[in-house]
C-alpha cells in the first residue's frame, strides 16, 4: 500500500523549497488548459451556429421552378 504520509511529507518540503516555482508551473498549466478548452469551445459554437444558419448564409432560402425544358440544355 501507498504510504500517504510520506509523500505528503515530501511535497511539504518541496513545496517550502520551491513554492513560487510551483505556483508558476502549476498557473501556467492551468492557462494552458483553459485556452485549450475555450478554443475547442469557440470553434464547436462556430460550426454549431454555421450550419444551423446556413440556409441564409447559402441563400437557400429560395427555390426555382421551370416549366419548359432550357433551349441550350437539349
Amino acid at each position: 500500500m501507498v504510504d500517504w504520509g510520506w509523500s505528503f511529507k515530501m511535497a511539504k518540503r518541496e513545496f517550502r523549497k520551491t513554492g513560487v516555482k510551483l505556483i508558476l508551473f502549476v498557473s501556467a498549466i492551468v492557462t494552458g488548459i483553459a485556452a485549450l478548452v475555450a478554443v475547442t469551445s469557440f470553434g464547436d459554437n462556430l460550426s454549431k451556429d454555421i450550419d444551423n444558419q446556413a440556409k441564409e448564409l447559402l441563400g437557400a432560402d429560395l427555390l426555382l421552378k421551370k416549366t419548359k425544358t432550357l433551349s441550350f440544355l437539349k
